[in-house]
């Protein structure tokens, strides 16, 4: 996890907070090597765009139905090779300023939050599924080299502020013919 030094009044000092890993505690590793130190993905941005929220989006994020969503696509790399893909939907009128060029050169969008915004995550559920990977994001990881002829590891986050306001929507797809999803305890 990478660090950022944030001021406090916690005993009249500084102090080093982690940035939360846009992972959290899940690592793409080998099948059965539990113990496996993983190389870090490499993460691509590729676009932000807005969307309205469907009725389940809606309700988990406490919005209304239809409300203006940040939809931000990210692909993940493992040695050049996509592994990931993800959909990531922030409410926009609680991130109205939100630039892409922030998520180009943030390392995630945990960090951009943090950076940007003063917000930090905490991830409130996941729900795994397998699943045949939609058409659109099916033709996207096509168009990045991947091959995509069996089912797709689909985890779906829901993710609030330390605070508790719920922020966050993602839908990741894991490629994981080759790797296998490992959630790490701490």
């Amino acid at each position: 996890m990478a660090k950022a030094c944030c001021t406090a009044s916690r005993a009249g000092g500084t102090f080093i907070a982690e940035v939360a890993s846009d992972w959290e505690a899940g690592r793409l590793l080998t099948p059965g090597l539990f113990d496996e130190t993983p190389d870090s993905l490499m993460r691509e941005f590729l676009g932000l765009s807005r969307v309205n929220a469907h009725e389940e989006m809606a309700d988990a994020l406490g919005l209304r139905r239809g409300a203006a969503l940040h939809r931000i696509r990210q692909l993940w790399r493992l040695r050049g090779r996509p592994v990931a893909l993800d959909d990531v939907y922030l409410p926009a009128e609680r991130f109205e300023e939100l630039e892409s060029h922030w998520l180009r050169t943030s390392t995630g969008v945990y960090a951009m939050l943090q950076q940007r915004f003063g917000v930090r995550v905490k991830l409130v559920s996941e729900q795994f599924r397998a699943i045949m990977l939609p058409r659109e994001e099916a033709s996207l990881l096509e168009q990045h080299g991947a091959s995509l002829d069996l089912p797709v590891l689909s985890v779906l986050r829901l993710s609030s502020t330390v605070d508790g306001e719920r922020i966050e929507w993602r839908e990741r797809y894991c490629l994981t013919q080759d790797l296998a999803y490992t959630v790490m305890t701490r």
